[in-house]
């Protein structure tokens, strides 16, 4: 997200390393299978492995249709936002040569996407549940989700990411239960930003930049759409709607 996939080698790394010790953290919380909340478990993380099999990380044939519905709901969310600037003037598109296209699925959007949900909603966004309840537990991790990703862009781009990625992509979990609907999301959007719109690289099958003289605010700048204020607000809307799917007949906490 932004203006490269959400995480980048070195940030796949880090978000290995992150994932072992927060695994490592619920030795010391006590985090046990029996601790529930609706829509999902606060499964036994004391073991990695375990905790790995959990989260369904290998597709079996029902998670297709939530990783698609995900990857749809992704890539339309950007395509939203940068719709948006485009017809208000404030990004110029030009058709690019579309090549690494295979190496921006893998590597920069499925690698990253299952690594960092794992990390991210998992096992942060669990531990923060059991602890803080739900609704926190979705702010915060997020929140995280958002600073993990500070070398990025600026400060209005941590905003983006926090609030059009990490905040959907924990709503969805806490919706469905399970891992594949945000790792689809979360697959769908860094592809079609990066691979499809070409937001920060030349080699998408377009070229999106901000028009010369448009203030960073409003077109993103280099971050991308997710950085730009019209961005957060069509986020924002679909947050709504979604929060409202996860709790709003429930008495989570």
């Amino acid at each position: 997200m932004g203006n490269a996939a959400v995480c980048n080698h070195s940030g796949t790394f880090l978000c290995v390393c992150f994932w072992c010790s927060l695994a490592r953290i619920t030795r010391i919380l006590g985090v046990r299978s029996s601790d529930r909340s609706p829509g999902f478990c606060l499964l036994d993380l004391r073991d990695p492995c375990a905790a790995i099999r959990a989260a369904e990380v290998v597709p079996d044939a029902s998670s297709f249709p939530e990783i698609l519905v995900g990857f749809a709901l992704g890539g339309a969310l950007i395509t939203a936002m940068w719709l948006l600037l485009w017809v208000v003037g404030l990004n110029n598109v030009q058709r690019g040569p579309w090549t690494h296209w295979f190496e921006d699925l893998v590597f920069d959007s499925y690698i990253s996407a299952v690594l960092e949900e794992l990390a991210f909603r998992a096992v942060l966004f669990r531990i923060l549940a059991r602890i803080c309840g739900v609704r926190t537990g979705v702010i915060l991790s997020s929140l995280l989700f958002g600073l993990a990703h500070l070398t990025h862009g600026s400060w209005l781009g941590i905003l983006g990411i926090t609030l059009n990625a990490g905040v959907t992509m924990a709503l969805l979990y806490v919706i469905t239960g399970r891992l594949w609907m945000s790792i689809g999301m979360h697959l769908g959007y860094d592809f079609i930003e990066t691979s499809v719109l070409g937001v920060g690289n030349h080699h998408g099958f377009l070229v999106s930049t901000p028009n010369a003289g448009a203030q960073a605010w409003l077109s993103g700048g280099s971050f991308g759409p997710d950085a730009a204020v019209p961005g957060m607000i069509v986020g924002l809307i679909i947050n709504f709607v979604l929060w409202r799917l996860a709790f709003g007949t429930s008495n989570v906490e």
